[in-house]
């Protein structure tokens, strides 16, 4: 570690007070927070200095001024971040990593490697790898006591070699394949079609705002609509990160009216205030439109769902999007370290910010409520706030955030990889595949959950419900004769109680059984049609535009 430098107090006030200087703020203001800046940071640095050379005990100074940003950087958004040499190196690292690849998502299921999923349109899709396929060499290397992390390394390597895998498939032995490597790439609509709920409608799947994706959405759009009628669209930004600004304003464009005000950014600097317009004819200008989001979209996400409901243009519903809505940029500073700085803030055309006030900054202030074109309210510091919050365990309007996780038995059986080993087995049957095959949807046996049922006591699955660990840790105290006997009875009824969680959770199962057959039997599309069809998301939307007078009330104010 190294000692404690003055000179670098003096580097990095120089950098600041540069950063200062070349700043767009208004002269006087510029002075004065020069001024201060100066004066605490002389402050600062005394103490620093005096606390690492003369108290008691060693102070690591490194660790110490860590400390230090660390606490200041608390203050300000989550985003902004400082990144030490370390950090820096890692960083440099990840980038100049070779990206090609084979295309496999793997995972170590009852001690082996196995194939989670092949990458769609990757070789290993094309060659005919599936979920379930265990991995026993790669590069003729056995795998068994490799990490999961070094599996994939040796699959790795330079675009356009071939890397041999051998694989063991149920029922089917072991094969060999040689795999070509390939930059992967991923697609921004991996879904554009009509549902059997509701074939008037259609569903548009966006994952990614990569490179042309409102050219690909656009193009979507107009085969179905070529197609027959269309009533009503879902644009499913559930998931979706983000990426590039510029395809998130087309992308509104599509449903907007040309020279319409799509976000803007705000900043200190003049030269950080903008606003973004939609720059063509829309090709949905007026089909009515329900949007779809989760917690996990973001960004590019909530730019378009931001300026849609503004406008009055779509009904959001699901769930607050992640909230991060802010452009930043990275600056270096001395001896190999760098700060992330937030620079603007993204800003929906009514104004309010798209970003998610943290939980440590103040209650949202008055004033931070606006209105859509129709006079909606819309608030400010939750993210992208749906019309009409969606559970995602049931189509009934609930709050926002009201989503309950697995129950005991489906929690245990995922820890065990139930789901996934089962599926294994059923995909084995001949049968079921080319029923699948067949209606291009899942269609699991009536006799599913028996079945499965069974299977787990063969292999002698068992689990405790949270009561029963409870029970056990009141065992563990010293206990008289009556309350032994007591504890005793409440065991017996925690049993009977875990006994029926596979019929009080069997719908459930059910789904997750046919999500990982959909991996196995299906294709990329056919699998995210399955996925969507009985979405209670996709269930709530289809509702609401089958009824245009109810989509219409939930774009009147209120």
């Amino acid at each position: 570690m190294s000692r404690f430098r003055p000179a670098s107090v003096v580097v990095l006030l120089s950098a600041v007070a540069s950063a200062l200087l070349l700043s767009g703020s208004a002269p006087g203001t510029r002075d004065d927070d020069f001024y201060l800046m100066r004066k605490n940071f002389e402050i600062f640095g005394a103490a620093y200095a005096e606390l690492v050379t003369t108290y008691h005990q060693r102070v690591d100074p490194e660790r110490f001024m860590r400390t230090g940003l660390d606490a200041m950087l608390s203050t300000l958004d989550p985003w902004t971040d400082f990144f030490d040499e370390a950090d820096n190196v890692e960083m440099d690292l990840r980038g100049r990593r070779l990206l090609a690849d084979v295309g496999l998502a793997l995972s170590r299921r009852d001690g082996r490697v196995t194939v989670i999923q092949p990458e769609f349109e990757t070789t290993a899709y094309r060659q005919g790898i599936r979920t379930g396929d265990v991995v026993l060499r790669v590069a003729g290397q056995p795998v068994d006591s490799l990490s999961i992390p070094d599996v994939l390394q040796l699959l790795r390597g330079e675009p356009a070699t071939v890397v041999v895998v051998d694989i063991e498939r149920a029922g089917e032995g072991t094969m060999t394949f040689s795999l070509r490597r390939e930059a992967p790439e991923q697609k921004s609509v991996p879904f554009a079609g009509r549902l059997p709920e509701d074939p008037a409608v259609v569903v548009l799947r966006l994952a990614v705002f990569g490179q042309g994706a409102a050219g690909e959405l656009a193009k979507a759009w107009q085969e179905l609509s070529a197609s027959g009628p269309v009533t009503g669209v879902i644009l499913d930004l559930r998931g979706n990160p983000g990426g590039l600004v510029s395809e998130a304003v087309e992308v509104a464009g599509l449903f907007l009216p040309k020279g319409t005000p799509v976000v803007s950014t705000r900043g200190r600097s003049s030269g950080m205030t903008r606003v973004f317009r939609s720059e063509a004819n829309p090709v949905i200008p007026s089909v009515p439109t329900v949007v779809l989001m989760d917690r996990a979209s973001a960004s590019a996400s909530e730019i378009v769902a931001g300026a849609l409901q503004d406008f009055d243009r779509a009904v959001i519903i699901g769930e607050p999007s992640f909230g991060k809505g802010l452009v930043q940029s990275v600056h270096e500073l001395p001896y190999n370290t760098s700060l992330k700085v937030t620079m603007s803030a993204y800003y929906t055309p009514s104004g309010r910010g798209i970003f998610r006030r943290s939980s440590g900054q103040e209650a949202v202030p008055a004033g931070s409520e606006f209105r859509t074109a129709a006079g909606r309210v819309v608030r400010e510091g939750f993210g992208i706030e749906p019309d009409l919050a969606a559970s995602a365990y049931g189509s009934a309007p609930a709050e926002a955030g009201a989503r309950p996780g697995p129950g005991p038995l489906e929690a245990a059986l995922e820890r065990d990889a139930a789901f996934f080993l089962f599926a294994g087995v059923l995909a084995t049957d001949g049968g079921l595949r080319e029923a699948w095959s067949r209606a291009q949807r899942p269609l699991l046996p009536d006799d599913v959950l028996p079945r499965f049922r069974t299977w787990l006591q063969e292999r002698k699955f068992s689990f405790r419900t949270p009561f029963e660990e409870s029970l056990e840790s009141l065992a563990s105290d010293g206990l008289g004769p009556e309350s032994r006997t007591a504890l005793e009875r409440l065991r017996r009824a925690a049993a009977s109680e875990r006994d029926l969680a596979f019929d009080r959770e069997a719908d459930r199962l059910r789904v997750r059984l046919s999500e990982e057959v959909s991996a196995r039997l299906l294709g990329p599309e056919e699998r995210v049609r399955a996925g969507l069809t009985g979405d209670p998301f996709v269930t709530s939307a289809i509702e609401i535009l089958r009824d245009p007078a109810r989509h219409q009330r939930l774009l009147a104010p209120r």
